[in-house]
C-alpha cells in the first residue's frame, strides 16, 4: 500500500491503520508512516474460501473541522495511492 496519513500535529499527530482478514487482525501500523507499507496474511485465514473479507480500520480518523476548525466535516484518516494484494504460493 502506498499511503499518506492525515495528520494535524495539534489534534492527531499520527494515524493508525489496522488490517483484519475474516475477522482476525493481522497487522497494526502504529504509527502509520507515509509511503509504502505492507503486511503478510497467514494462509489459514484465506485458504479454501470463496470470499475473503478485508477490513482496513482507521481508529484515529478525524474531520478537518474537529482537528483544525476547517470547513470540512468528513472524517479523514488515510489516502491510499495504491493497494495491491499478492498471492504467494508456497510449496
Amino acid at each position: 500500500m502506498d499511503v499518506t496519513p492525515y495528520v494535524v500535529p495539534s489534534a492527531v499527530p499520527h494515524q493508525i491503520l489496522t488490517v483484519s482478514v475474516n475477522g482476525t487482525e493481522v497487522h497494526r501500523f502504529d504509527p502509520l508512516v507515509r509511503g509504502m507499507v505492507g503486511c503478510t496474511v497467514p494462509g489459514d485465514l484465506v485458504r479454501g474460501r470463496d470470499t475473503v473479507e478485508l477490513l482496513l480500520g482507521h481508529p484515529n480518523a478525524i474531520s478537518p473541522l474537529a482537528a483544525a476548525g476547517e470547513p470540512d466535516d468528513r472524517p479523514l484518516a488515510i489516502a491510499f495511492r495504491t493497494l495491491s494484494l499478492v498471492c504467494a504460493q508456497t510449496g
